[in-house]
């Protein structure tokens, strides 16, 4: 291990589950269905369920994000740089947040891909990824949902295995 990685230190904040995410995604599209379904017009139109499902799925996905900074800030010690509020914070500047989003995973891919060998973690394209979810989430929001806690499940695949493996 080379000088500049810190010690594992034991991680007392669990990743965040994924599940919950895809489920909230699947909702919102049922939601939004059922209610195409019962008034054509509210395919045009977001409406208070559907608005407070997105929501929801955006308050979890914050969650997840805050979560996943919490661990690696743990497991580094303190010395992992992005701390948890700032990174799911600047996720509700607009404009920046574009920005952020490959900033905070070029970070996160950096300790990862510095952990372990052969790690999947690749600067850029996980931040890509998002924000191809937060485009899909313009034009269907529980489509853009899934597709983000789809990224979100193999972010906390690579931390885990980054925090996790041996020494």
């Amino acid at each position: 291990m080379s000088a500049s990685v810190p010690p594992r230190l034991p991680v007392r904040a669990p990743l965040p589950r994924v599940w919950p995410g895809y489920l909230i995604g699947l909702a919102f599209i049922l939601i939004a269905s059922g209610e195409m379904i019962v008034d054509r017009t509210a395919a045009q139109q977001e409406t208070l369920l559907t608005y407070l499902t997105w929501l929801i799925g955006l308050a979890y996905w914050l969650f997840c994000v805050h979560r996943f900074h919490r661990v690696l800030r743990e497991s580094a010690g303190g010395a992992y740089p992005i701390s948890p509020a700032r990174a799911a914070g600047f996720h509700l500047i607009p404009f920046y947040n574009l920005y952020w989003l490959f900033r905070w995973t070029n970070a996160a891919a950096g300790f990862v891909n510095g952990r372990i060998s052969g790690a999947f973690m690749r600067r850029g394209w996980t931040g890509g990824l998002l924000l191809a979810g937060f485009v899909l989430a313009r034009f269907d929001a529980g489509l853009g949902l899934i597709a983000l806690f789809a990224m979100a499940q193999l972010i906390r695949r690579d931390i885990r295995r980054a925090t996790e493996a041996p020494a």
